[in-house]
């Protein structure tokens, strides 16, 4: 199902809002500024112009904006997602660098005539189509992150220069002359009366502003198959006929948005005119989203500006948008009574805890063939003190700071003996130490957390939308200790609430257990919801979760290589049900040549793909886990997790029957599945590692399966 068609379904409220151009920001003007700005007059939505250029051009059209740009840009989407605002950015023709250089791509008259603002440039320019899809690339990049990307291009049209048509720079005329073999005609006017050959070179015209949408619209769905796209239609009210007549209003029909203005009408109170032209945009596409611009402070009065929105939401026009910030920032005024849109703003999710003064040590011995219990620790904390313990050893509440490890077994001092690290705040320091020539089983796991700690202590932070909670809840009375809990609200078209660490690994395996008590089944096709993914940077590198696709409810995975997004594919085995744990896991490998993304639901693999180029985007730099990117959901979603854990080698290492994953199989392992006999997956109870035999019921043969183990 569309993303329109859901929106129809819903009853979400009208857009009230603000355009802010980056060209003209003040540098007090930050972020946090802007958001503020937007609460206190009631906006819901921010549109970022791109036009102009010049404050972050970087003079590359292969990587045009500048790094602080873009970090400004991911802040700015940060805070309108956890306030629940929505974002457009919206790039353009008008290009102020490419005057000196790109000179031959600018728009000029039949005689070299300067176009009306001198920048504006020529959608057959081959720099301007690189530098608008970079621009394009890195936009939705950044935007995926916090909500659906969306995209409108505006002011792609052949504006005048002396009354006359620019349509006479260099790359066109090239362009024409290789299509035709003829020159561009003289257009002496902008009247709209043309012979056979002007009609020719109209239809050219025309089909070359096609194809430049065609071509960002096919880039920026190719990076990322959610945003949502639209453009800017200026009728032929605002630009003379030579203009109107090379627009492509058959594509117009078929864009995702459509967002409409008419500056001067409003200046000059022609109502009849405004109401006919927001009519027949509509007209044109009725089942795109609409939205009207509908002026600026300086160019006409409050009162007109009312007067428009008005008429604009009488034709039920989906929101508008102030043009624009710094035009209206000394005179600021509010119209969200006439848009009856609700912008109270959410307060942002808790900040991340504070680091702790303490982290976590684990130390086990390895003799060559099997794990040893009773290896002798001499430990040196920060302070000078000097303990003894046994492997295997844990300490979750070491304090930070230096340390020195020792360790032996029956007067054999361990080959690997002693080790000297420091602790970090809230780092858990895993180290084998070997006796013998065989080297052990690879770590288990670089983290894992059960959550039995009552919190997120272990990890960077976590994140949600407006109105989307994660917490640890008490399962204990119900014999299930601590779980993970992730719940959307369905009141966005995209929501989420995670758990995230920071790391920088080549190779990572991540697994979790997942139970979905609550939004299944999914209602349309496209809607889905994601459990684990990978990213780094902005960039998404991998996604493995769940997602409604030919009527059912099926696995959803997605990966990222170097030409972009591939999937979502989907998988309708194991059969997906609510109010069940699954064991889900994640593996991603870097190599230009023989990258590796494959995925796993209850031990069998569902995707892989191999022989990819993994390595583009760089190691992977944060994995998540929850719920994340609920798209298009329109209903509440729970989600529960435990037993989160991820390595940078293949995690199966750990003795049959060692349930608490301790390095050896004794009574407390014992213990555990005591306390979860009779359980099976339908339980949110449910502890999977005490299911031995993997039958999908903790029973007598598991028990059989555990004093094996143990003797």
């Amino acid at each position: 199902m569309s993303i329109n068609a859901v929106f129809a379904q819903t009853s979400l409220s009208r857009q009230n809002g603000l355009t802010i151009a980056l060209d003209t920001l003040r540098s007090s003007d930050t972020p946090q500024v802007m958001i503020d700005f937007m609460k206190q007059y009631h906006y819901n939505a921010l549109r970022i112009y791109m036009g102009w250029c010049s404050s972050f051009w970087t003079g590359n059209v292969n990587a045009p904006m500048k790094a602080a740009t873009q970090n400004y840009i991911d802040e700015l989407c940060r805070l309108c997602s956890e306030n629940g605002f929505l974002v457009v950015c919206a790039v353009s023709a008008q290009v102020n660098p490419f005057k000196t250089a790109f000179p031959q791509e600018i728009q000029v008259g039949p005689n070299g005539e300067q176009n009306s603002q001198a920048n504006w440039v020529c959608p057959s320019g081959p720099n301007f189509q690189t530098f608008t899809k970079n621009l394009i690339k890195t936009l939705v990049n950044i935007m995926e992150e916090h909500a659906t990307p969306r995209i409108s291009v505006d002011e792609i049209v052949f504006v005048t220069a002396n009354g006359k048509p620019t349509f006479y720079s260099e790359s066109m005329k090239t362009a024409y002359r290789q299509a035709s073999g003829k020159d561009i005609p003289t257009f002496t006017s902008t009247s709209g009366s043309y012979n056979s050959e002007q009609r020719l070179f109209i239809e050219f015209a025309k089909g070359t502003i096609r194809s430049f949408y065609q071509m960002m619209e096919y880039t920026a769905k190719t990076e990322n198959p959610d945003t949502l796209f639209g453009a800017l239609v200026d009728t032929y009210w605002v630009y003379p006929k030579t203009s109107d007549d090379t627009q492509p209003y058959d594509y117009y029909a078929t864009l995702d948005e459509v967002v409409y203005e008419w500056f001067y009408a409003i200046q000059n109170e022609d109502w009849a005119g405004i109401t006919d032209g927001l009519q027949r945009i509509k007209n044109l596409n009725p089942s795109a989203k609409h939205y009207f611009i509908y002026g600026t402070s300086t160019m006409t009065s409050i009162a007109n500006m009312r007067k428009s929105v008005e008429l604009a939401m009488a034709e039920g026009y989906d929101g508008v948008f102030l043009y624009e910030y710094a035009k209206s920032r000394s005179k600021p005024f509010d119209v969200s009574d006439i848009v009856s849109a609700s912008s109270t703003p959410t307060p942002p999710p808790s900040q991340p805890p504070t680091q702790t003064q303490y982290g976590t040590l684990r130390f086990s011995a390895w003799d060559g063939e099997n794990w040893m219990a009773g290896a002798t620790l001499n430990l040196t904390f920060p302070n000078g003190t000097v303990t003894s313990g046994l492997t295997p050893y844990s300490e979750s509440h070491a304090p930070i700071g230096p340390y020195k490890a020792e360790c032996a077994y029956s007067g054999q001092k361990a080959d690997n003996s002693p080790l000297n690290f420091t602790l970090a705040s809230d780092e858990t320091k895993s180290y084998t130490f070997i006796f013998g020539t065989a080297p052990p089983p690879s770590s288990a796991y670089v983290f894992e957390d059960n959550f039995d700690s009552g919190d997120f202590s272990k990890w960077t932070a976590t994140r949600t939308s407006s109105g989307e909670t994660a917490s640890v809840v008490d399962m204990s009375a119900d014999g299930g200790g601590s779980r993970v809990r992730f719940t959307s609200n369905g009141g966005s078209e995209v929501e989420y609430a995670y758990s995230y660490i920071t790391v920088n690994e080549e190779e990572v395996w991540a697994s979790g257990n997942f139970y979905v008590s609550m939004g299944l089944s999914l209602d349309n096709d496209g809607d889905r919801l994601y459990f684990i993914r990978f990213m780094s940077g902005r960039h998404y590198l991998a996604s493995l979760g769940i997602g409604r696709h030919e009527g059912s409810d099926n696995w959803v995975f997605s990966v990222r290589d170097s030409s972009g997004l591939i999937g979502p594919d989907y998988s309708s085995s194991p059969r997906v049900e609510k109010n069940r744990w699954y064991c889900v896991k994640l593996h991603w490998k870097k190599s230009s040549m023989h990258g590796i993304v494959e995925a796993f639901v209850d031990g069998k693999r569902i995707f892989s793909i191999e022989n990819i180029d993994t390595a583009s985007y760089g190691n992977v730099g944060q994995i998540n886990y929850g719920l994340m990117l609920s798209l298009q959901v329109q209903k509440k979603i729970s989600v529960y997790g435990d037993y989160f854990s991820f390595s940078n080698t293949y995690a199966n290492s750990y003795a049959i029957g060692d349930v608490n994953h301790d390095g050896s199989v004794n009574v407390l392992d014992a213990i555990i599945v005591s306390n979860n006999f009779g359980a099976t997956p339908y339980l949110l109870q449910w502890d999977p590692r005490t299911d031995l035999n993997v039958d999908g019921v903790v029973d007598i043969l598991d028990a059989i399966i555990m004093c094996q183990a143990s003797a």
